[in-house]
């Protein structure tokens, strides 16, 4: 009877040490998720509805989420941003990947058509425990 318990307790801990390993492991392995903050000057509102529109579809299909888009904004600091855009990917990996995907750089024509990049840049947010 004290080795059939022996045994199911060993049986268990390694089970309980293989599930808390396994999850570690996946939070280990999973990036810290990246935001692409971009200041923009619109100089062709027409157009750049239309590049808005298109870009918005390239950056869901690289899984891409626009958390803000020229929304009201408080200066606390500094100058007051023209246009602001705020997007949310998995990874910064992913961010480079839509930036330098195919379907955005066709899509680079209408944007410089219709507005210019203050600034815009990738950084990379807290991951989460």
């Amino acid at each position: 009877m004290k080795t059939q318990f022996k045994v199911a307790i060993a049986v268990l801990t390694g089970i309980g040490m293989g599930l808390a390993g396994h999850k570690l492991q996946g939070e280990q392995a999973k990036a810290p998720p990246a935001f692409v903050i971009s200041n923009i000057e619109v100089t062709n509102p027409e157009k750049y509805q239309k590049y808005a529109e298109a870009a918005a579809a390239v950056v869901t299909a690289y899984h891409g989420k626009i958390l803000t888009r020229g929304g009201k904004a408080v200066v606390f600091d500094g100058r007051a941003p023209q246009r602001v855009v705020v997007i949310e990917f998995p990874s910064l990996a992913d961010a480079q990947r839509w930036r330098s995907s195919p379907e955005f750089q066709k899509l680079k024509p209408l944007q410089q058509q219709s507005s210019t990049y203050v600034e815009s840049f990738a950084i990379e947010g807290v991951g989460q425990p």
